[in-house]
């Protein structure tokens, strides 16, 4: 008997499905999972959250999805997709819930840092490298949000309205690309409404344009409780409910067995999740496509690569960069990101990793024994807490007491480390609390400040927590798996001791359970930062944001440094002439206040969990700045097209600004912006030259060649990206001045050069018609540009089409 092919093995599934059994795959049965079937040998999808790492237990941080825009470098991001799927599949997991790449319209959208910035080529060619990568191993990609999810204010109530062109040349191009280029398996339609229907319901967007369309053939998966109308959602193009079935369960068996949803729709979405589950491995006697066994080793030094390749270099007065350690004696380290590695942004986004290298500790492992590192905090980020020092900590004691509360005597555990840091998933005694399992940690000691004063403590922890002091109870949190940091005010006398007592409650099924406690002193933070950088021959000042300005579920409200860096900032450099700024953060900032007073800025967005080695790296020139920027750094807000609309009011977005995102509108209204998209300096001095252009073959499908030389005239190997735009001289419609359509990434040793070649496509040229409602290519002339920059151009040719 001739054996099945994988088609025929899936539709025979099908068949001998009953109703109830179709269902079941329709909808999660908990947080991360879907239905098996062992009756008919099908596994459950096991999914986990991304995008830089696998949020399940210990994994590699690597650097956010900003800063992998930011290498432009398709290869690296491939090499990480693979890497990312190696581990998801080392944790048991089968489907990764990333690539993000929703579109940068505004710089205070939350979740800027989880994608791939304002261009949709850019994001498009990131996103296909990291699908093609991570599918590779056989793991799925979920890509998200779908579509033009672009706020995190009220982001499950809002109703976006977007004209169709600007949704086609802007927000969808990119998703097309991920799965046309990239092959996603899986797409997650996003929260909003898109001009009057939720994008989980949206049948222009689920069924015309991305499964009829585009010929998507994989499966449609809600946001986490994105859904609204089960009759509706299941004729307008969603295939599965997560994370549990309540639309897709008992309302959905009623409405098909009423003939209200066909049944020819139902076995369209089984097909598609059995066709993803086939190519993941997941039905038994069918091998998956992938497949890739491996192990997470190598995989720090992976994301520290990545992290260099990603960091841009914003200002290089008088060669400050790289440090020549061989002329510095000391230097002082200084700021509220320089100890604390800040590896992400915050939300579903976070990845707890192994170990994590700050700004210091990579600083001291770059610099060696030969030059003397000073550290100072100089100010804390708001919600920031310093790790109580163990001189101020005596008679630390901890138990555990089964249930809710600390009742009786409860077991003793051996004597806790000190700082009170505590990852109970990475501790001997995080045994006892096994998912599901309830329990308290009790932690009890004394409090002895150093000084006398106001001090603010607290603690930033998982599930619910409370703190005593002299059995006073002083702070407690809410009832959350993730409530972040909590703290209360309180006036200490210096040598006073005061008993403490932490109780941290703990249950569920979350596998993250971490507690730290810490305070803010009276101590002069400023003054002791001046006072180490004016002993010091160069100051490096770490400066930006954290997971807790930076997160899913919240929009930023400033371009600004919160101006207690600013004031670090400028009283650093007022005793240092020799001052660097290291940024990390995941979206725009301004450098009013402070750029103009520091000899060097160097943005290096959330590098991942090796991103203090990284950083020290580039600065010492032990590795080169590879980045540019994925997105423009305005100098004013009244610059952005859409600030007027952001973020919306609280029931619909208008997206009046049409096609005039990012770069696009700074060429057309002629504004300068601080930092241009595509910027990004080079410790060489790079010159273009040789710029050529030649029509292959004209209308209706055009292709065009392009080649020019790049060469490093300079005295130090160097990162240069080319980047090709096309302007539309003469239009039957308004067009952007240019637009990227292509970009090539080199590291040129002193004297080297190299030319570059692309081949451009229809695609290249086209804009959308909305009268004819498709894309077009109109002949005429058209100018193809090659800059280092959008603002920085280095040639030009004409070809008319």
């Amino acid at each position: 008997m001739k054996p099945q092919s994988p088609e025929q093995r899936i539709l025979a599934i099908l068949a001998s499905m009953t109703l109830k059994e179709k269902l079941d795959q329709l909808a999660g049965i908990s947080h991360m999972r879907n239905s098996d079937n062992t009756r008919l040998g099908v596994s459950p999808f096991k999914m986990a959250d991304g995008p830089a790492g696998i949020r399940h237990g210990k994994s590699t941080v690597f650097p956010a999805p900003i800063a992998l825009a930011a290498t432009w470098d398709k290869a690296l991001i491939k090499r990480m997709g693979v890497a990312l799927g190696v581990e998801t599949l080392e944790h048991g997991r089968n489907l990764l819930l990333a690539p993000c790449i929703n579109m940068h319209r505004h710089p205070f959208g939350g979740r800027n840092f989880e994608s791939f910035g304002e261009d949709p080529f850019l994001a498009g060619e990131m996103a296909a490298a990291y699908i093609q990568g991570l599918q590779s191993t056989g793991v799925g990609c979920s890509v998200k949000h779908f579509a033009v999810n672009n706020q995190e204010t009220r982001r499950l109530l809002i109703d976006v309205k977007i004209d169709e062109r600007a949704m086609r040349e802007i927000y969808l191009p990119h998703f097309k690309k991920a799965v046309q280029k990239g092959g996603a398996w899986t797409v997650m339609a996003a929260y909003n409404k898109v001009n009057g229907q939720y994008c989980s319901e949206n049948e222009h967007l689920l069924v015309d344009i991305l499964k009829n369309e585009w010929g998507f053939d994989g499966l449609v998966v809600s946001d986490w409780g994105a859904t609204h109308a089960s009759s509706v959602a299941a004729q307008n193009g969603l295939d599965l409910e997560m994370p549990s079935p309540i639309l897709f369960g008992k309302k959905l068996l009623e409405q098909v067995e009423k003939g209200e949803v066909a049944m020819s729709l139902i076995d369209d979405k089984v097909l598609r999740i059995l066709r993803v589950k086939a190519r993941m491995g997941l039905i038994r006697g069918l091998r998956g496509l992938g497949r890739k066994r491996g192990n997470s080793k190598g995989h720090g030094r992976l994301a520290r690569a990545t992290a260099a390749e990603s960091m841009v270099l914003l200002k290089n007065q008088g060669g400050q960069l790289p440090l020549r350690l061989s002329k510095l004696k000391s230097i002082a380290v200084i700021g509220p990101n320089a100890v604390d590695a800040r590896h992400g942004g915050g939300g579903s986004a976070i990845v707890d990793p192994p170990y994590a290298i700050g700004v210091l500790e990579g600083m001291r492992k770059a610099c060696g024994p030969q030059v003397q590192l000073r550290h100072a905090s100089g100010c804390l980020l708001p919600g920031d807490l310093l790790p109580i020092p163990e001189d101020a900590l005596r008679g630390v004691q901890l138990r555990f007491f089964p249930g809710k509360k600390a009742l009786g005597k409860g077991a003793a555990a051996p004597q806790p480390a000190l700082p009170l840091d505590y990852d109970w998933i990475g501790k001997p005694q995080g045994t006892r609390f096994k998912d599901g399992k309830a329990g308290v940690a009790q932690f009890s000691g004394y409090l002895v400040p150093p000084l006398s004063g106001k001090y603010r403590l607290g603690f930033e922890h998982t599930h619910n927590a409370e703190l005593f002091i002299d059995g006073k109870s002083v702070l407690k949190s809410g009832d959350h798996f993730w409530t972040g940091i909590r703290s209360a005010k309180l006036t200490l006398k210096a040598g006073k001791r005061y008993a403490f007592k932490i109780e941290h409650r703990i249950g569920g099924e979350h596998r993250e359970i971490k507690l730290r406690f810490g305070w803010e002193t009276p101590e002069n933070l400023l003054a002791a930062a001046v006072k180490a950088a004016k002993a010091s021959d160069a100051a490096v000042v770490v400066a930006g944001f954290s997971k807790h300005q930076e997160s899913e579920g919240w929009d930023r409200h400033s371009l600004l440094l919160y101006k207690e860096q600013i004031r670090l900032i400028n009283a650093v450099a007022a005793v240092n002439n020799n001052t660097t700024v290291v940024l990390i953060n995941g979206g725009a900032i301004s450098g009013e206040g402070w750029l103009k007073n520091v000899k060097a800025a160097l943005e290096c967005w959330y590098p991942g969990m090796e991103g203090g080695l990284a950083i020290a790296e580039v600065l010492t020139g032990q590795a080169s700045p590879g980045g540019r920027l994925p997105m423009t750094f305005p100098a004013k807000l009244k610059d952005i097209p859409g600030h007027k609309f952001f973020p919306g009011d609280k029931k619909t977005v208008s997206y009046a600004e049409g096609i005039r995102v990012g770069y696009r509108h700074f060429d057309s209204a002629k504004a300068k912006p601080a930092f241009a998209f595509g910027f990004g300096l080079s410790y060489g001095d790079m010159r273009y030259s040789g710029l050529k252009a030649r029509v292959l073959s004209g209308l209706p499908s055009p292709r065009v060649a392009v080649e020019v030389s790049v060469k490093n005239v300079g005295k130090i190997a160097g990162t240069e990206v080319a980047q090709l735009y096309v302007e539309d001289v003469k239009s039957s419609l308004p067009r952007p001045k240019k637009e990227l359509k292509d970009f090539d990434k080199v590291l040129l040793r002193p004297g080297q050069s190299k030319k570059l070649k692309w081949t451009l496509g229809e695609e290249a040229f086209a804009f959308f018609q909305p009268a004819l409602k498709k894309f077009v290519v109109e002949g005429g002339e058209f100018r193809i540009i090659v800059g280092s920059s959008a603002a920085q151009l280095r040639g030009s040719a004409s070809i008319k089409l």
